[in-house]
């Protein structure tokens, strides 16, 4: 009894509290254009990782002592629970627009034919949940699997739903989303028959790894598609409903009529009655949403195209007006530049012709000094070099005179004693010659 009540609470909490996160999840990707799949692919990482973990603890713990216990799993997932909360705690959700009249937007959601067939569907396929959530673990219990083996089930089907989350926005674009929710529905019907013929519990993966369709492709689906028929002021109560139908009403109707089955013909042919009801839900479905819903969907997928263009004409615009902007100021910094410039240099001149003239105007300064400092220099040495010329034939001439003047000297001397010599010859001579 005690179980009953524990289960009862953490069933209700759960979908309410599930119900009002992905709510507030929804309204918080409007608001900044984010995708839902890749935010529940941060989810898929997180059973990938613990769901196998808790039951290595539950082996464990349970080794030697007889009996199986459960008590790691609970205080796992308390942990988590106190976690999540305090991180929920703070998000803001101020800008989502309040709804004044709760009463009267939920009539106006009821009396939508193609809202009321939406969760009439979610409360179905919450049923086939419910009925695989209870009781897979039951028949792979009784064909002798593990607790890891339990465990490395749902990672192998969160592990395969990951490309599909990535791929999820563009697959709901392509399909629409009530066609991904009949795909799911298929994929269900696959899914049971498997299951209700395995042997080994290991084939159990194969038909696991299929859940990728029926839970990752399919939750996000739903969501999105609550999001698109909801308006800013309802969407939290579509979410409310469809949580409360597909975890609420809808898992408890699986695990009730599941279990009575069970009793009556066992767990193979329970779930081979329950293929039977998901492939005659998907063909209805179909046939439902072809002829009465096709159009509406295609107005507002047309309508979404439309403004997605209009949204991208005006960022486009938008940003031609912001670059003209900044080119118009550009250039006006460009023009009070030149005129402060022109006012300083008295030249019509930017700061980089101008600094382009300086280097030219001393290089060729450098060029002439240079060349007048090498001229100077050829010519002193010319000066010199005639000067020394000039000193060299001056001694020259010089010393030629000094000694055609010394050889004239002797010469003369010798003459003039030659000269002395006859004289007195000639005086001598008439006056020995008188004397005589």
């Amino acid at each position: 009894m005690l179980f009953l009540l524990m289960r009862l609470i953490n069933g209700v909490t759960l979908a309410s509290s599930l119900t009002l996160f992905k709510g507030a999840t929804m309204a918080i990707l409007r608001e900044h254009k984010g995708d839902y799949g890749l935010q529940r692919l941060s989810g898929s990482l997180g059973a990938i990782v613990l769901t196998p973990l808790s039951g290595f603890l539950i082996d464990i713990v349970s080794h030697g002592t007889g009996k199986q216990d459960f008590r790691p799993a609970f205080y796992l997932y308390f942990g988590l629970k106190i976690v999540a909360g305090l991180v929920v705690l703070c998000l803001s959700l101020d800008f989502r627009m309040p709804s004044n009249k709760v009463t009267k937007d939920f009539k106006s959601l009821l009396k939508n034919a193609e809202v009321l067939t939406y969760l009439l569907v979610m409360m179905i396929t919450g049923a086939f949940f419910g009925l695989l959530d209870l009781f897979l673990f039951w028949l792979l219990q009784d064909l002798g699997a593990s607790k890891v083996l339990m465990g490395i089930t749902v990672t192998v089907g969160t592990a395969a739903g990951i490309p599909i989350l990535v791929a999820s926005k563009h697959i709901i674009s392509t399909l629409g989303h009530a066609n991904t929710l009949i795909l799911g529905l298929a994929f269900y019907v696959v899914r049971m028959i498997g299951y209700s013929y395995i042997q080994d519990p290991w084939w159990c993966l194969p038909f696991e790894a299929l859940e990728c369709f029926t839970v990752s492709l399919m939750d996000t689906a739903s969501v999105s598609y609550g999001d698109t028929l909801a308006t800013p002021s309802t969407i939290a109560t579509l979410q409310g409903m469809y949580g409360g139908l597909h975890y609420g009403i809808g898992r408890a109707l699986g695990s009730l009529i599941g279990g009575n089955l069970i009793k009556v013909v066992g767990i193979r042919n329970t779930f081979r009655g329950a293929a039977g009801v998901s492939a005659v839900a998907c063909i209805l479905y179909f046939f439902i949403n072809y002829n009465c819903f096709r159009k509406q969907q295609q107005e507002r997928r047309q309508k979404a195209i439309s403004e997605k263009t209009n949204k991208a004409t005006v960022t486009e615009e938008k940003k031609h007006t912001e670059d003209k902007i900044t080119k118009s100021t550009a250039d006006g910094n460009v023009l009070k530049q030149e005129h402060l410039n022109s006012a300083f240099n008295g030249e019509p001149n930017s700061i980089d012709v101008e600094s382009a003239r300086k280097p030219e105007y001393v290089n060729a300064a450098f060029e002439k000094e240079s060349d007048s400092t090498d001229v100077t220099k050829s010519r002193k040495t010319e000066y010199l070099n005639s000067a020394c010329e000039n000193k060299s034939d001056s001694t020259d001439t010089e010393n030629e005179r000094k000694t055609e003047y010394v050889n004239s000297a002797p010469e003369k001397e010798s003459n003039s004693t030659d000269t002395e010599s006859t004289r007195k010859a000639d005086y001598i001579n008439p006056a020995f010659e008188k004397e005589t």
